[in-house]
């Protein structure tokens, strides 16, 4: 999995992701997260545009992240998810914990 991060005003960061979301890159995005928050981003935008492959671990890190964000009141979404990701996020019910973007400036106004 590699990654960037581009930050916004308001406390806000999209963090873009390319690769696998696994058991291997797991705990590199629970870090990322955190770091992230800790920065003083708590609105969070997940662009898993590039993103071909999302496991359980993977989603496990996501659901991490979110708890992160909530409790510094912040709140964490997803965007460009794609067939694979959207399917695993329906298969563990996650669709109805995260907000799903087809569009980052729809993601990123979502935050205000």
């Amino acid at each position: 999995m590699q990654y960037t991060v581009e930050h916004f005003p308001n406390k806000r960061a999209v963090i873009h992701l390319s690769g696998r979301l696994d058991a291997h890159t797991a705990g590199n995005l629970r870090t990322l997260l955190q770091d992230t928050v800790n920065s003083g981003y708590v609105f969070l935008i997940v662009d898993l545009q590039q993103v071909n492959f999302v496991d359980s671990s993977g989603l496990s890190a996501l659901v991490s992240g979110l708890r992160i964000v909530k409790e510094r009141s912040g709140k964490l979404v997803l965007a460009h998810a794609a067939v694979q990701t959207q399917v695993a996020l329906k298969q563990t019910r996650l669709n109805l914990v995260f907000p799903l973007y087809d569009d980052l400036n729809d993601a990123l106004k979502s935050l205000n």
